[in-house]
C-alpha cells in the first residue's frame, strides 16, 4: 500500500510519499542500535525532562497535530483535540511513575541472601500502529518504551504518513537523540525482514486480528517479544433494573465514537427482554442525533470513516446481516460527499450467525434481547474476542459477580469501557496478549534481571 494522504471528507489525495528503500530502512535501525548505546544509559530524570519538553511542545501546538489528525483520516477536529490532550495525560501519568516503576527490588529480606530484581531496557522495540488513534496509540506505546531505556521505530498506517513524521519531527524539535525515535515509511511487505533484523529486539502491534496473527508469526519465528492489542466485539450488558434513559445515551455516544472506529467501543447490545424495547427506541433516538459532516466544522460531531475500503467493508457487513435475516435500520441521514455512514442498528440478527462473530468498524450497532442476566453473560462471552465490556444495572453486587465471569481484558460498570494510563489496557482470545498502560504495560519491554550472591 501507497504511503498517502487522501482526504475522507473530500476524497482527494493530498500527498503520497515514497517507500524507504531496504538500505534506508536498515540505515535508519542500524543508527537506532547506535542510539540505545547511549540512551539506556542516560538517567530517569535525563529523560523524563526530554519527554516533559515533548507533552510542553503538544500542548502548544496541539492544534496543529489535530489538523493532521483530522486531514488524514477524517476524525471531527474537535475530537482530534481531544485525542491529543489525552495523549498528554497520559505521558504526565508516565513521567510522573516511572522511577516507581524501573526502581530495584530487594529481594534480600524474603531469600535470607543478598539479591535484588533489576529493570532493564532491550534494545529497538518495532512499534506498527494504526490509523483510527493516529497520534495516542503511537504515544502510548513509545512513551514507556522510551522512558525505560529502548529506543523506538515506528512504522504507522499507511494513509496517516503526515501524522507519522510529524511525531518524529516532535522528538526531534525536544532535542532528543536523533535516533531514539524514528518513523519508517515502508510497506507491509518489508515488515518481516525488519523483524528479523537482529538489533530489533521487541513488537508492538495494534490492530485487527487478521495483521496481528501475521506480525505475531513473524516476531515468534524471529524469537522476539511480542504484544498484541488487536480488536474487540465488545458487549454492552443492560440489565432490567438500569438507568436506561442514561444507559442508551452512553451506548449511542461510545458507538459513535471515533465514527465507530475504536476496538474498545461496544459492538453488541445485549438488553435483558423486559425493558429491551424501551431500551431500543431511546438508543435509536439518541442515534439519530448526530451531527455529520466536514471535520474542520465546529458542528461537526462525527466525520466520515477512514477510507474508501473501511467503507466498503462496512456496507458489505450490513448487507451480510440482511442476508442472514436481521432487521437493519439506518438512523439520520450523511453528506452525499467523503466516506460517510450513518449510524446503523441491526436487530433480530442470530447471535451465532458469521456475520455477528465479525468486529464492526463502524457505527453500526447489533441488538440482542436476552431473558435473564445469565443469558446476558453467556452471550457476551459467547465470541472470539475479548477486549473489554460494560455492565449497567442499579444492583452493584451483581454487577461486580457478573464482571468477574465475564471473559475480556477489562470490565466497566456503569460507565463506557475506556483507557486510563493507571490501568493496564488490553485483552484475551483474538483480542491479543501483553498490556500497555498501567505499570504492567510500562513493564512489557524491560528486562527483568535477577542479581544475587
Amino acid at each position: 500500500m501507497i504511503n498517502q494522504t487522501l482526504n475522507p471528507y473530500t476524497k482527494q489525495i493530498i500527498k503520497t510519499f515514497d517507500s524507504y528503500s531496504q538500505e534506508q530502512v536498515e540505515n535508519i535501525v542500524a543508527a537506532s542500535a547506535d542510539a540505545f548505546s547511549s540512551w539506556r544509559d542516560k538517567t530517569i530524570a535525563e529523560r523524563k525532562n526530554l519527554l516533559k519538553k515533548i507533552l510542553e511542545t503538544l500542548e502548544q501546538t496541539k492544534e496543529h497535530h489535530a489538523r493532521l489528525i483530522s486531514l488524514e483520516m477524517g476524525k471531527a477536529f474537535s475530537a482530534a483535540v481531544h485525542e491529543i490532550e489525552k495523549s498528554i495525560q497520559m505521558g504526565w501519568y508516565f513521567i510522573d511513575n516511572c522511577e516507581g516503576f524501573l526502581a530495584e527490588k530487594d529481594m534480600s529480606a524474603e531469600l535470607g541472601i543478598p539479591a535484588r530484581i533489576s529493570f532493564e531496557p532491550l534494545g529497538i522495540i518495532f512499534g506498527i500502529m494504526p490509523w483510527n488513534f493516529p497520534y495516542s496509540q503511537v504515544l502510548r506505546a513509545a512513551i514507556p518504551i522510551i522512558l525505560a531505556g529502548n529506543t523506538f521505530v515506528l512504522k504507522h498506517a499507511a494513509n496517516v504518513p503526515q501524522c507519522a513524521l510529524a511525531l518524529e519531527q516532535l522528538f526531534h524539535e525536544a532535542d532528543f537523540p536523533k535516533d531514539v525515535f524514528r518513523t519508517l515509511l515502508i510497506s507491509k511487505e518489508q515488515v518481516e525482514s525488519l523483524i528479523n533484523l537482529p538489533a530489533i529486539q521487541g513488537v508492538c502491534f495494534t490492530g485487527s486480528v487478521a495483521t496481528g496473527s501475521v506480525i505475531a508469526a513473524y516476531a515468534g519465528r524471529a524469537l522476539k517479544k511480542s504484544v498484541m492489542e488487536l480488536g474487540g466485539s465488545d458487549p454492552f450488558i443492560v440489565l432490567k433494573d438500569a438507568d436506561i434513559e442514561k444507559a442508551a445515551f452512553i451506548a449511542a455516544d461510545a458507538r459513535c465514537r471515533n465514527a465507530g472506529q475504536a476496538c474498545i467501543s461496544p459492538k453488541r447490545f445485549i438488553i435483558e427482554a423486559p425493558i429491551y424495547n424501551e431500551f431500543l427506541v431511546e438508543f435509536t433516538k439518541n442515534l439519530h442525533s448526530y451531527r455529520f459532516g466536514d471535520p474542520f466544522s465546529s458542528t461537526t460531531q462525527i466525520g466520515p470513516l477512514s477510507s474508501e475500503r473501511m467503507h466498503t467493508i462496512a456496507l458489505e457487513q450490513l448487507e451480510a446481516c440482511r442476508a442472514a435475516g436481521a432487521t437493519v435500520t439506518a438512523c439520520g441521514e450523511v453528506p452525499s460527499t467523503g466516506f460517510f455512514l450513518a449510524p446503523h442498528v441491526v436487530t433480530n440478527l442470530d447471535p451465532h450467525s458469521a456475520i455477528a462473530q465479525e468486529e464492526f468498524f463502524s457505527p453500526v450497532a447489533l441488538v440482542f434481547s436476552v431473558d435473564s442476566a445469565e443469558d446476558a453473560v453467556k452471550l457476551a462471552n459467547d465470541t472470539n474476542y475479548g477486549l473489554a465490556a460494560s455492565v449497567w444495572t442499579k444492583d452493584i453486587k451483581k454487577a461486580e459477580k457478573i464482571a468477574r465471569e465475564i471473559q475480556s481484558g477489562a470490565v466497566a460498570i456503569n460507565s463506557p469501557a475506556r483507557s486510563n494510563p493507571a490501568l493496564p489496557f488490553g485483552g484475551i482470545k483474538n483480542s491479543g496478549y501483553g498490556r500497555e498502560l498501567g505499570s504492567y504495560g510500562f513493564l512489557e519491554f524491560v528486562n527483568l534481571k535477577s542479581i544475587y550472591f
